[in-house]
């Protein structure tokens, strides 16, 4: 894994500087909000030779945290995950942890942008991405956290040809736009209000797996546009691999 900068992304609505609180105060916030009586997904992998090993279900937990980028800054939630990583892993998870974490945030803001229309161009688009990604994280943590990802939609270009042009939301990196800047904040608050229907259709015991799933299903559908579904689907960790 490549060494990181001491400067982390940022996004819109981070706490810039670092706010004073303490690691408790920071794990009571990252576990409250929308995120607030839900399970935390994936898991931290340890290596057996000590420190985190890389796979898809850390990039699952730092997802799931990733909800609360907004009250929080990338930076407190570092904090939290390093904490939890070295509770769970050892003292040297913990820094990788937050490494991991900063390159994450590096490999999303390579891989934001206008999707075009041309499946040519796209591709180009999908390979430069991917390739970022690896400078980013290194080869090993960039294929646990995006190989899967990448393939899928390979395997989509490969079968479908063109897609559908979408606008991605931008991080705050660089000389944003005014209108850049506003659809980021809308995807944002749409994503939470979602989420947190979502978590209450997670927390209702009278609905069968099958029923759950289903009405996550018709939220997609009904808060988002054909072209933002698959990536609003993964932001609320919702599987439609059945």
């Amino acid at each position: 894994m490549k060494a990181q900068g001491t400067t982390s992304a940022r996004f819109p609505f981070s706490v810039d500087p670092l706010a004073k609180r303490s690691l408790a105060d920071l794990l009571t916030a990252a576990r409250g909000g929308v995120l607030s009586g839900v399970a935390p997904d994936g898991e931290w992998v340890c290596a057996p030779s000590g420190g985190l090993r890389p796979d898809r279900r850390v990039r699952l937990r730092m997802d799931w945290y990733g909800n609360q980028l907004g009250p929080m800054s990338a930076d407190e939630l570092a904090e939290v995950l390093a904490a939890e990583a070295a509770e769970a892993c050892g003292i040297a998870a913990g820094g990788q942890a937050r490494q991991v974490w900063r390159a994450y945030q590096d490999a999303t803001l390579a891989a934001a942008g206008t999707v075009p229309t041309d499946g040519v161009a796209l591709q180009k688009l999908a390979d430069a991405a991917a390739a970022a990604r690896r400078r980013s994280m290194g080869a090993e943590w960039a294929e646990a956290f995006f190989g899967d990802d990448e393939r899928l939609l390979a395997a989509q270009l490969a079968k479908n040809g063109p897609v559908e042009p979408m606008l991605q939301p931008l991080p705050d990196a660089g000389e944003r736009t005014v209108e850049v800047e506003a659809a980021w904040a809308n995807w944002r608050q749409r994503i939470a209000a979602a989420q947190q229907e979502a978590n209450a259709l997670r927390r209702d015991t009278s609905l069968s797996p099958e029923a759950r799933a289903g009405k996550i299903a018709e939220l997609i559908e009904r808060r988002f546009e054909a072209g933002e579904r698959a990536r609003a689907a993964g932001l609320l960790r919702v599987d439609f691999g059945a």
